[in-house]
Formats: structure tokens, C-alpha cells, sequence
């Protein structure tokens, strides 16, 4: 028998969403994590970093369930910045309480519109 779990079928839901899109001539973006090389597709323009990070089982992490105020999926942008959702109020608050880097946002707060590569923090 086969095993199936909650994973790999997201793996095969998500492997179908991007035949359709290819089959329609649509574009799909990518997340591209620097430090592990691996990339994620981003399937929907309201999926968050986070959301496509979790659905690739990359681990992040967080506490506040997309709210944006506990900071813990910020992330370093490396490049494609200008590809990527405004900041909220909430995360530029949080951001400047915090003390992040310039570059960094909330993974839970961005959305992508394009190619981008991103480390964790």
C-alpha cells in the first residue's frame, strides 16, 4: 500500500497547480531560499512567504498565526525586493521595535509578485 500524508499531497496538489498554470501560459514566481537552494513556487498572488514556505515544509516558525506581531519569520531579503507586497502598518511597527535590518520583512506579511530570494533570519 501507499503511504500518503498531509505532505505529500500538497506536494501532488501543488505539482498539478503548476501543470494547469503552465498549460494556461501563466507565469509562476518563485521563492528561492539562499542558504538551502531549494525555491518554492508561488501559486496564488494572496499566499503569503510564510504560507509557501510551510506548504514546502521549510519550518518556519511563529507564534502570532499571521497576525504579524511576534516577528519570528522575518526574513532577509536578498534580491527582488521590488517584487514583493508593500509593508503593512503592522509589520513596519514591529519591524521598528524590533531593530531588524533594513532588507528584513515579515514572511507572514509578504506577499510575491515576482522572483525573490530570501534567507531566513
Amino acid at each position: 500500500s501507499i503511504k500518503t500524508t498531509p505532505f505529500t499531497l500538497r506536494k501532488k496538489i501543488t505539482r498539478l497547480l503548476l501543470l494547469q498554470k503552465e498549460h494556461d501560459g501563466e507565469r509562476v514566481f518563485t521563492i528561492t531560499f539562499r542558504k538551502s537552494g531549494k525555491s518554492a513556487p508561488i501559486l496564488f498572488p494572496w499566499e503569503t512567504i510564510f504560507a509557501a514556505a510551510q506548504d514546502e515544509g521549510f519550518g518556519l516558525t511563529g507564534t502570532c498565526e499571521g497576525h504579524g506581531d511576534c516577528g519570528l519569520c522575518a526574513i532577509s531579503i536578498i534580491s527582488g525586493a521590488e517584487n514583493l507586497s508593500p509593508p503593512t502598518p503592522v509589520e513596519d511597527t514591529l519591524l521598528k521595535k524590533l531593530e531588524l535590518p533594513q532588507g528584513t520583512r515579515l514572511s507572514c506579511q509578504s506577499r510575491a509578485n515576482g522572483n525573490i530570494v530570501i534567507d531566513f533570519l
